[in-house]
């Protein structure tokens, strides 16, 4: 499994490190320069949209050239341990995503002072719930459209798990609101949510393979 891991890891590093490289220059340029904290969380939006697309992009891409599916289910290991690989590497891709956007906002809230940001550190760490929150729906809903019995066609699968995790962080913020959470309890309320559909999802995976291979 660590191997497929680090397979995956150089597949999206070798196929769109021109990407990564230009998205993390402006992210460093914006932190340093810019003087408006609405250019930043702009880049932070665009920064966890582009990081999951590129990612979800080299594995559909992956598998309609190489066939990928198709070898995974002659591999030396089980089936279960493939999937569970894509996990624990999308796992850790998104989490150095938001190590990277946390970096930012300290540097930019460091630079700038505590004016920068309407209510300090507190606005930088709901903005990186809220990508945290993005991007494992994002993930979750992918996953689930691409194995199993719910199968969706290869070229609807990142526009469907992109429609779904905006929907779905839009209802959260909606709960939210109707709720009236405090900062620190929404925090909260986006990251267990959000785990909790990426946990289920790799069982609702699981299920879908047993009933397909059944």
């Amino acid at each position: 499994m660590k191997g497929l891991c680090i397979s995956y890891l150089i597949n999206v590093l070798k196929e769109e490190k021109w990407a990564f490289s230009g998205l993390a220059a402006i992210g460093i340029i914006i932190s340093l320069f810019a003087d408006s904290q609405v250019l930043l969380y702009g880049y932070v939006v665009l920064l966890s949209v582009s990081v999951i697309y590129l990612i979800l992009q080299v594995l559909v891409s992956n598998e309609s050239v190489v066939c990928w599916d198709q070898y995974e289910m002659i591999l030396p290991i089980s089936p279960y341990k493939t999937i569970l690989a894509k996990y624990v590497f999308s796992s850790i891709f998104a989490g150095l995503c938001l190590f990277y956007i946390v970096i930012l906002l300290y540097v930019a809230d460091f630079r700038n002072g505590s004016y920068f940001l309407d209510l300090g550190i507190k606005d930088a760490l709901t903005l990186v719930c809220m990508s945290f929150s993005f991007m494992l729906d994002s993930l979750a809903a992918f996953f689930i459209t691409s194995h199993g019995i719910l199968k969706i066609y290869k070229s609807y699968r990142i526009l469907t798990s992109l429609i779904f995790s905006t929907a779905f962080l839009a209802f959260m913020i909606f709960i939210t609101n109707q709720k009236e959470m405090s900062l620190s309890i929404g925090r909260i309320f986006f990251m267990a949510i959000s785990l909790a559909v990426y946990l289920l999802s790799y069982f609702i995976v699981l299920l879908q393979y047993r009933m397909r291979k059944e």
